[in-house]
């Protein structure tokens, strides 16, 4: 009971579309092991598509079910390519966004992820995730200690609130979307 309370106190919905729960924090050595899980259900919500952004850490990732497009961005001084406004992601006791500029993005890799690929950036790859429909996609992560306390998102959209708060799972939660999870294993 102590250990699903522990991870429920570390994890919830994130904005980009995915359930994610911490299984494991150090501090010495500093890292995460987190599980992110696209639903099906979520393949239909409004925010479908993450932001592109960065990281404030460099991490590694195995999807260990289902299968995602993975499209990493670079600057741009193209006018075709897509136009961004620029947020930082203030991090801290709670998660704030500041308007940075617009800028011009332009998509250098775009592939299609299956269950078994693994891969590892450092915080300053800016990249996105688009979920397939009607799938459940699952990846483990290994989240390095923090090198910078901000990291990036572009949104074509300005951001209608300026707070990122979400609200964490309780463990009862917890238990029934790891539960729901471990039986599609």
């Amino acid at each position: 009971e102590e250990q699903i309370c522990r991870v429920a106190s570390m994890s919830y919905r994130h904005r980009n579309g995915f359930d994610m729960f911490v299984l494991w924090k150090s501090v010495q050595p500093e890292y995460k092991l987190r599980l992110h899980i696209w639903w099906p259900e979520y393949s239909h919500a409004k925010q479908q598509m993450e932001a592109i952004h960065n990281h404030s850490w460099d991490f590694s990732s195995t999807v260990l079910t289902g299968a995602f497009v993975f499209q990493v961005y670079a600057f741009s001084q193209n006018k075709n390519d897509v136009n961004v406004h620029h947020y930082r992601a203030l991090t801290g006791s709670s998660l704030r966004f500041e308007f940075m500029e617009q800028t011009m993005l332009t998509c250098v890799y775009d592939a299609i992820m299956l269950a078994g690929c693994s891969y590892s950036f450092d915080h300053t790859v800016l990249h996105r995730i688009i979920n397939m429909p009607n799938t459940t996609t699952s990846t483990l992560v290994l989240q390095g200690p923090n090198q910078q306390d901000y990291s990036d998102i572009f949104v074509e959209q300005p951001f209608e609130e300026e707070d990122g708060h979400m609200p964490k799972f309780t463990p009862d939660e917890c238990i029934v979307k790891l539960q729901r999870y471990m039986a599609l294993l």
